[in-house]
């Protein structure tokens, strides 16, 4: 688009405000403590929500993604089991590659239900927590659990 000023043309950018500008979404890094809780930031949510429906809630995709990606159920299997180190985490799933473990992590961290603190030593160390948060999913895993341990001894009520 050119604008004329003063007789001569000048480039001006089409300048559209974006649509976190409009609603006042922050993005990561933005006015933010360092130390904020993963999940709790309102871009974060909507960039997850993106591939679902308006009907979804933010429990819903959590729900959704994680339980359907054998990996992440595996990942936060083993860190309510205690492995809470890449390492660990890496050599007691097999098949389980870094780059996916890396990815897994992030995805559980964005939901809020496994926490990271990163000591500052050298070699530099790395643990993974359940949260409380987490330890509430992990219990509607537990039940997903015992209705499939039911189903196997045909103990359901009809």
């Amino acid at each position: 688009m050119t604008t004329s000023v003063y007789g001569q043309n000048i480039m001006t950018p089409l300048v559209r405000p974006s649509y976190d500008a409009i609603v006042g979404i922050e993005r990561p890094g933005e006015n933010q403590e360092q130390n904020r809780s993963p999940g709790t930031n309102r871009w974060e949510l909507l960039i997850s929500m993106e591939k679902y429906d308006s009907d979804s809630t933010p429990v819903t995709v959590m729900v959704e993604s994680i339980i359907g990606c054998k990996w992440s159920l595996a990942v936060l299997g083993q860190i309510r089991q205690g492995n809470q180190r890449p390492g660990e985490l890496e050599r007691s799933i097999d098949g389980l590659s870094k780059k996916v473990l890396n990815e897994r992590l992030r995805k559980l961290q964005r939901f809020g239900l496994i926490g990271k603190r990163s000591y500052a030593e050298i070699p530099p160390r790395v643990e993974y927590s359940i949260t409380d948060l987490g330890q509430q999913f992990g219990k509607l895993l537990d039940d997903i659990d015992q209705l499939q341990s039911q189903l196997d001894q045909g103990q359901t009520s009809d």
